[in-house]
């Protein structure tokens, strides 16, 4: 799972129980709002969550689209893995709930905000807060198992479209051949 739907992932389930019908009389969620939203229910801890088991699963999905290929040198998985770790340090937790704010403010009022922390104050908002992490995991452990071969074909396509565009782009058109 890449980092952009793990984003999106992310803003669904951190405001699953926040989209009630705004009153036009409640002014607009600030940052400041938000951010203490985000704190209320963890959602650093989340975000953190969520980005490893992305992790995991795009390693999981390299893993799966090298491991029967012919000819590969010694250590080309490891070597494309390294690429993987490369382009995925500079998405950070902080990033992603930069990118998040500006959504909640969109969707939430003051009001929504304030409500929602109070509920997350409340015994069953705290089970469920206790609870988030662990349904975070496993819900991308069971996603994986539906995204990782759907990937795996996915990738072993293109990789045949890739190479048959090859082939056919090193035979010579007849008109190549008429003009030559």
């Amino acid at each position: 799972m890449n980092r952009i739907a793990i984003a999106v992932l992310l803003g669904l389930t951190l405001g699953s129980g926040a989209l009630a019908q705004q009153d036009p009389s409640d002014p607009p969620a600030s940052k400041a709002d938000i951010e203490r939203y985000l704190e209320a229910v963890n959602g650093r801890e989340l975000v953190r969550l969520r980005l490893k088991a992305g992790d995991d699963q795009v390693h999981q999905i390299m893993h799966n689209a090298v491991k029967d290929q012919p000819n590969l040198p010694a250590g080309f998985e490891q070597y494309l893995m390294r690429i993987v770790d490369d382009m995925m340090k500079d998405l950070t937790e902080e990033a992603l709930i930069q990118a998040t704010i500006p959504v909640y403010q969109k969707h939430l009022t003051k009001g929504d905000v304030d409500a929602l922390i109070t509920f997350y104050s409340t015994p069953r908002g705290k089970k469920i807060l206790k609870e988030l992490p662990a349904i975070q995991v496993e819900a991308a452990q069971a996603t994986a198992a539906i995204l990782q071969p759907a990937m795996t074909r996915a990738v072993d396509r293109m990789q045949e479209e890739i190479t048959r565009a090859q082939k056919e782009s090193a035979v010579p058109s007849k008109s190549q051949t008429q003009q030559n």
